[in-house]
């Protein structure tokens, strides 16, 4: 296997669990968005990358468009021929331009707009128009009445003009910080007001009919002309008319066309949005973006042939992919997917697509390195390695909370309420994940990349286990060299003892669940996580309390205890009967109070951290009870 194929497994191997996340967090989006609909005037729809299923990274913004004319009030047809006027130099733009002879009939027919929002500007300058710069304008009072609980934080005012990245003139959005359960991160929604048509914009009919073409299927694109489209305010930067332009948003027909994609083509274009993510995103500072990446994708799939695209060939359809949208850069013209005759690299300088281009011809010629960028000790893709774990329990909690009745899921998505309850499924969650990891740590037991991406924490939990002052009653000191064994362990071994030690918190965890209450052996690594939390700084200085000294001497018990387990049984970590040790070690633990407090995913996943660590210092007793 060349070493290209194997970096390219390697950024795919996250790939079910990168994806599984983006679909529950798009789930539980719209989940919200709907309950919310129900009791307000206003829709809401989720949109963007995590409604297409690729969000940048975990914490990506999330889109939701604010839809201001209710289902009744849709511009028809008819209303579109009579309102839409195109923008010459964008022909992905269009002004709402009312005739006089048309005024009082758009009231009536669209009264939300035009009277109760008030969006219908009338001067002698401009005559009548449904305004994009009041749109802009809308502040909390007129319909972010919804954002007004504590846990929306807005970061930028609807009426702060601001510039997009890349030049692309002033946006539509207004950006919040929501907090869904009091104590989690929090993340941006990023809140776009919209007017929802019906139909197929006129200027997109040629998509329609467009041939020949491989991609997609004539059912799906009956369906996304039958669909409806939506307008945004959002000006073309050209003619600098902000008061009258709106693009038309194809969000609601992209997310169809991702919905057809299979695992190949999400695939490549994962491998896409890992490359702009982890390198072309910072370095070209917007004259390259996501939009254009996923537009190279849609002319792709168009254009090649279905048997073209293989798993065996992926990495060749990646580069074929790179090259395309070299193409575009050296002609700095890239033609939008659903209105060709409109350039999205109209606003790009030529000194910006020059660079682009360098940076693409560099992928090109140097995969390895791009790969590397993609692909490396804190980062495999989009999903920081050692996040998988707290990544796949959060989808797991999310599509189990999705499948309880619409108030309840309501309740724990907002309040994290009942408490019980989310406890529960967290527990069962996480359990779910350890196995996981362990089927995936058994399926690559050799594997050093795998290896290398966990070798940072493997090597501070050996430091803090090394520190604890192995008895010289209990081990000989002077024959066991600690440091010169951990160099030496092989990969297999080491993978061995990870797997053991995840195969020891399922078991925990899964006794827990059982029984209903904290069980020695996991209620001890959670102490003993907090424990290390708060005494890093009097660890370091030697200034430890008895308390201090009487954990650290009950964590030392149990790595000597593991370590004395694993000389019993040929010193091969594959052979270990994970149930005995498991009641070994909680024989062995002295009895600590339970922690007031709820296990949440983060503290599972460092508690698993300090578990692999405290493994470093049990296999190296190992290695020397081997020797001996």
């Amino acid at each position: 296997m060349s070493e290209l194929k194997q970096m390219v497994d390697l950024l795919l191997s996250t790939f079910p669990v990168y994806r599984g996340y983006a679909k529950a967090e798009r789930l539980s989006q719209e989940f919200l968005a709907k309950f919310r609909s129900r009791d307000e005037d206003r829709r809401y729809l989720v949109t963007g990358s995590f409604k297409d299923g690729y969000p940048d990274t975990l914490y990506s913004d999330v889109d939701i468009v604010v839809i201001l004319n209710p289902q009744e009030e849709m511009f028809s047809q008819d209303c579109q021929l009579k309102l839409f006027h195109p923008v010459d130099e964008a022909s992905a733009h269009v002004k709402l331009i009312i005739r006089e002879a048309y005024l009082d009939e758009f009231k009536q027919e669209h009264h939300i707009i035009a009277t109760f929002i008030g969006l219908v500007e009338n001067t002698e300058e401009h005559g009548c128009f449904v305004s994009a710069e009041k749109t802009r304008r809308l502040n909390r009072r007129d319909f972010l009445a919804d954002c007004n609980d504590e846990s929306y934080k807005p970061s930028a005012p609807w009426t702060k003009s601001q510039k997009a990245e890349g030049g692309m003139g002033l946006i539509s959005a207004s950006t919040f910080r929501f907090t869904p359960v009091p104590g989690m991160k929090q993340f941006e929604v990023d809140r776009v007001p919209a007017i929802e048509c019906m139909g197929w914009p006129r200027s997109a009919s040629e998509w329609i009919s467009r041939k020949p073409r491989y991609w997609p299927q004539a059912d799906t694109i009956e369906k996304i002309a039958a669909g409806g489209f939506m307008v945004v305010p959002r000006p073309s930067n050209i003619n600098g008319d902000t008061m009258k332009e709106w693009r038309i948003s194809f969000s609601i027909a992209e997310a169809l066309l991702f919905d057809t994609f299979d695992e190949c083509h999400a695939m490549v274009y994962y491998m896409l949005r890992s490359l702009y993510a982890r390198s072309f995103k910072e370095k070209l500072h917007g004259s390259l973006t996501s939009y254009h990446l996923k537009t190279v994708m849609f002319w792709m799939l168009e254009e090649t042939e279905p048997t073209c695209w293989s798993r065996e060939r992926i990495v060749d359809i990646f580069m074929c992919a790179l090259k395309k949208l070299l193409k575009f850069t050296r002609k700095g013209f890239l033609p939008h997917y659903f209105i060709p005759s409109q350039n999205l690299f109209y606003t790009t300088s030529k000194e910006d697509l020059e660079f682009a281009t360098r940076q693409i011809m560099f992928v090109l010629n140097h995969p390895l390195d791009a790969l590397d960028q993609m692909v490396n000790s804190k980062y495999v893709g989009l999903i920081p390695r050692l996040g998988l774990l707290s990544v796949n329990t959060k989808t797991k909690e999310d599509m189990m909370i999705l499948r309880l009745p619409e108030s309840v899921a309501y309740s724990v998505f907002t309040q994290g309420e009942p408490r019980d309850l989310v406890r529960n499924i967290g527990l069962k969650c996480f359990s779910q994940t350890i196995n996981d990891t362990i089927i995936s740590m058994k399926s690559f037991p050799g594997d050093d990349s795998l290896l290398s991406l966990y070798l940072p924490n493997i090597l501070f939990g050996y430091s803090l286990a090394s520190a604890m002052e192995v008895s010289a009653a209990t081990f000989d000191a002077e024959k066991m060299d600690v440091g010169q064994d951990f160099l030496e362990m092989d990969t297999v071994n080491t993978n061995q003892a990870l797997e053991m030690w995840a195969e020891l918190v399922k078991i925990a965890l899964d006794d827990t669940i059982a029984h209903g209450d904290d069980k020695p052996f996991l209620s001890f690594m959670k102490h003993f996580y907090v424990f290390f939390k708060e005494s890093l700084e009097r660890l370091s200085s030697g200034s430890l309390t008895e308390g201090d000294r009487e954990t650290l001497g009950a964590f030392r018990t149990v790595c000597a205890t593991a370590g004395a387990f694993l000389a019993t049984v040929k010193f091969s970590a594959k052979d270990i009967a994970n149930a005995e040790l498991y009641q070994l070690l909680c024989e062995v633990i002295t009895p600590i109070p339970p922690l007031e407090r709820i296990i949440s995913v983060d503290l599972c996943t460092q508690t698993m951290t300090v578990l692999w660590g405290s493994a470093v210092y049990s296999i190296t007793i190992r290695f020397k009870l081997g020797n001996d």
